[in-house]
């Protein structure tokens, strides 16, 4: 089971988007693919859900949606692995991983769950909950593990980190908001940014080196 192996030391918050930068510099091609497929294929699911909405196929096109926008988060937090693995960086063939997408795919759908019941509640346990448990999709694609042992190891990696991994969400937050304000264009480089900026904190909190 996963450990918190950094108990004594500070998250390299400012590190990890410099470094998310750096590596995006280095290899813009397929994160700027992975991103522009992201931002099409969310807005197109997304008209499409609400053009049918009320309608029996606007279900359809929801689950559609929840199904792509998963499948990119998918493929960039596994480039976003091999980026602090030290493996070269292309946007992987899934066909032979199908069952660690559906592996992937059951643990966002409960952690979307378990942050929509929290918010229910209240806005703060919802938003902590969200911090806690959010390293589940990198367990999953990293260590092949089952939805229910990824998120309860993904609540042990934040155990003690919970205010600075809050801290970075927002920094991510505000990334992706300047990245709107420079007319839409600046989202493709905050995805990226911010993907491999939170590998490089996955990394800090499992205690193991990262690629430079």
């Amino acid at each position: 089971m996963t450990t918190n192996a950094l108990p004594t030391q500070q998250i390299q918050i400012s590190e990890a988007f410099s470094y998310g930068w750096r590596k995006l510099m280095e290899r813009p091609g397929p994160w700027l693919i992975m991103a522009l497929a992201g931002v099409a294929a969310g807005f197109v699911m997304g008209w499409l859900s609400r053009l049918t909405a009320g309608n029996p196929f606007g279900f359809l096109f929801g689950l559609g949606a929840f199904v792509v926008t998963n499948l990119v988060w998918f493929i960039m937090v596994r480039m976003s692995l091999d980026a602090v693995h030290g493996k070269p960086v292309a946007v992987p063939d899934i066909r032979d991983r199908l069952d660690l997408f559906v592996t992937f795919l059951v643990a966002a759908f409960l952690y979307g769950l378990g942050v929509a019941f929290s918010l229910v509640l209240l806005i703060v346990p919802g938003i902590m909950f969200a911090v806690a448990y959010y390293f589940n999709g990198f367990i999953v694609v990293d260590t092949g593990t089952d939805p229910i042992t990824a998120l309860k190891e993904a609540r042990l990696l934040s155990k003690g980190y919970r205010w600075p991994l809050f801290g970075a969400g927002l920094l991510a937050i505000l990334i992706h908001i300047l990245g709107m304000i420079a007319f839409g264009v600046g989202v493709l480089l905050a995805m990226p940014v911010t993907y491999l900026a939170a590998g490089h904190i996955y990394q800090q909190l499992r205690g193991e080196p990262i690629a430079g």
